[in-house]
């Protein structure tokens, strides 16, 4: 499916198109504008954007390391920060760390400590996200749990959506483009356009697990996030 096959669906929804009619040029720019935007709110919830995306980041010493396009890790950059996993060189000891808030990184008296790292923090600063680490590694690698992020869309894109997520996707559509043709859509559409969204969110609902205590193993003092000053509590 396409991008213009999404749209072409959304307006169909809204009563603008009838069945086998295309758009014309504007409304398909204007149409895919209000997609484009409709996605970039997504980004904003987990339960929308589904699952994580891990980057990995060689250690290099660095206090911290910049994500996002042109940064240490050239992707789009992440809304927010899941998880961060230090692998030791021998890729064979994974360690967990705690994610720390901005006040107890502002009050971490010691910013700069070479050693096996203990917490992490990210900030989403524009136009770069900053992940910083404590202590600094020289060695291994940092493995970041990223909330995916939805990318702008052209008309001719080609898209893969998991199961359900189109439907939500072209109800949700829908219901952004009907105002803009000062249609209203009727009950049973605005229905089927929350239930389809609903369904998305439950099946993105991640089941909880205990915390991980600091003395089983591949862990160690501080990998608790209920533990040390830098997890805030």
């Amino acid at each position: 499916m396409t991008v213009r096959d999404l749209i072409t669906g959304a307006l169909r929804l809204c009563g603008v198109l009838a069945s086998g009619e295309s758009m014309e040029a504007a409304e398909a720019q204007d149409a895919l504008q209000t997609l484009n935007a409709l996605l970039g709110s997504w980004n904003l919830e987990k339960l929308l954007t589904g699952w994580d995306v891990v980057h990995e980041i060689p250690c290099t010493g660095a206090a911290s390391y910049t994500l996002g396009p042109g940064g240490s890790v050239d992707v789009p950059k992440p809304v927010r920060v899941s998880a961060v996993v230090w692998r030791d060189a021998s890729g064979k000891l994974d360690r967990a760390l705690p994610m720390s808030d901005e006040d107890a990184w502002r009050e971490n008296p010691i910013k700069t400590l070479g050693g096996i790292p203990e917490a992490a923090y990210y900030e989403a600063e524009h136009p770069l996200g900053l992940l910083s680490v404590w202590p600094q590694p020289s060695t291994g690698t940092l493995r970041v749990y990223a909330w995916r992020q939805f990318e702008p869309l052209t008309l001719d894109s080609e898209v893969q959506f998991p199961t359900g997520f189109d439907r939500a996707l072209r109800y949700a559509l829908a219901l952004e483009l009907a105002p803009e043709y000062g249609r209203a859509l009727d009950a049973m559409t605005l229905k089927a356009a929350g239930d389809s969204l609903a369904a998305v969110k439950r099946a993105n609902v991640k089941p909880i697990h205990p915390s991980v205590p600091s003395d089983a193993p591949g862990m160690g003092a501080g990998c608790d996030a209920r533990v040390g000053f830098l997890s805030g509590r």
